[in-house]
């Protein structure tokens, strides 16, 4: 991603205005335990929107091309921690 960033809702990650849709990465969301998890999230024009924020995501192409993403400022919500 070129930037990714929150509105303290929904966290944007704003991709390359050149991807093309082959080339376009599948996001997960990174679990407690480390494993990934496949998150929904939406595409409108540059931007993937996932609805809530998180600490750790990655970005995966293929199986070689992987980028890690962390929020410093991530605090769970009262939901999270107690789920």
């Amino acid at each position: 991603p070129v930037r990714v960033f929150d509105d303290g809702k929904k966290t944007y990650f704003q991709m390359p205005n050149e991807m093309s849709v082959a080339e376009a990465p599948v996001l997960f969301l990174i679990d407690e335990h480390g494993e990934p998890m496949l998150v929904n999230y939406r595409v409108k024009g540059v931007y993937y929107i996932v609805d809530r924020l998180f600490q750790r995501a990655q970005m995966r192409v293929g199986k070689e091309g992987i980028v890690s993403i962390y929020s410093k400022g991530y605090e769970p919500s009262l939901f999270e921690r107690l789920f």
